[in-house]
């Protein structure tokens, strides 16, 4: 169980990281297209993607998520406009 618990704590390290030297990617008035889920609930905490647009929110950049409708189901699309919805960031 400790095991698990280093693995979980490693990867929302590493998520977090991820987020903050990708923000630095996303300039003021960007719009974002991510490809399934990529955030908290595929991750350990954080998210990958998600990770970097939840940090650029944080730090006040302007961007416009825009959700794709690839899959039959668009699940990953909806798991992330929830996650999106639940930490306040808008959506095109």
């Amino acid at each position: 169980m400790a095991e698990a618990r280093n693995i979980h704590r490693e990867d929302e390290e590493i998520n977090r990281k991820m987020g903050e030297i990708g923000q630095e990617l996303l300039a003021d008035r960007s719009a974002v297209l991510t490809h399934c889920n990529a955030g908290a609930l595929a991750t350990a905490a954080f998210g990958t993607a998600v990770g970097v647009i939840r940090e650029s929110w944080e730090r006040g950049i302007d961007f416009r998520y825009l959700i794709p409708k690839l899959a039959l189901f668009c699940k990953g699309a909806r798991l992330t406009a929830w996650e999106f919805h639940e930490l306040g960031i808008p959506l095109l």
